[in-house]
């Protein structure tokens, strides 16, 4: 028996009076389904916990510096950003353009993926699971979500583009985040 299966409340709680849109609400009650679902955590690589800016652009941000680590490059703010937003137009393309009916037809986005589209283009507007499945198959690299536990440990708890994580360079090219609070995304860095 692990400690989820003890648990009564949720691994993470959301930032308490703060409006949580739908998309949000939805990606953490899946992401807390398969934290409490999976067996216990595999063993990890060191990894250290990197903060990223809170501006609607964490998820990108956090692989941006994900992609820089592995090539060895340091990102300023101002490359962090133009690379997120790069990242935002890649998944934006690739959900709402060149795979929309493999998207619409997996319904990995809830509601009108035409109103989903059009509020991608918005800056503020927070990634989760749709954009980490196109970005993973984009940047052929494995995406891995993980959560804090209560003892403070680093779960994993869904991986994205589980088939490019084979082979011996699979590591240092595996993107990992950290999800946080429900509505945020840090990386996650070897160290």
């Amino acid at each position: 028996m692990n400690f989820f299966s003890r648990r009564r409340t949720p691994v993470f709680a959301p930032i308490p009076n703060a409006p949580m849109p739908e998309k949000l609400r939805i990606t953490a009650r899946r992401f807390f389904f398969y934290a409490t679902t999976l067996p216990t955590a595999t063993v990890t690589p060191p990894l250290r916990v990197v903060p990223v800016t809170g501006d609607g652009r964490c998820l990108y941000r956090a692989i941006a510096k994900n992609l820089a680590s592995s090539d060895g490059r340091r990102l300023s703010e101002h490359l962090e950003r133009a690379d997120a937003d790069a990242l935002r137009d890649i998944a934006w393309r690739e959900i709402c353009i060149d795979r929309r009916k493999e998207f619409r037809s997996r319904q990995v986005v809830e509601g009108s993926l035409s109103a989903y589209c059009a509020n991608m283009r918005n800056p503020r507007f927070y990634a989760g699971e749709a954009e980490m499945l196109a970005l993973a198959d984009v940047l052929r690299r494995p995406i891995m979500v993980y959560l804090r536990t209560t003892q403070g440990q680093l779960r994993n708890i869904v991986t994205y583009g589980e088939k490019y994580g084979k082979g011996k360079r699979s590591t240092r090219r595996t993107i990992r985040v950290l999800y946080i609070n429900g509505n945020h995304y840090d990386a996650l860095l070897p160290r």
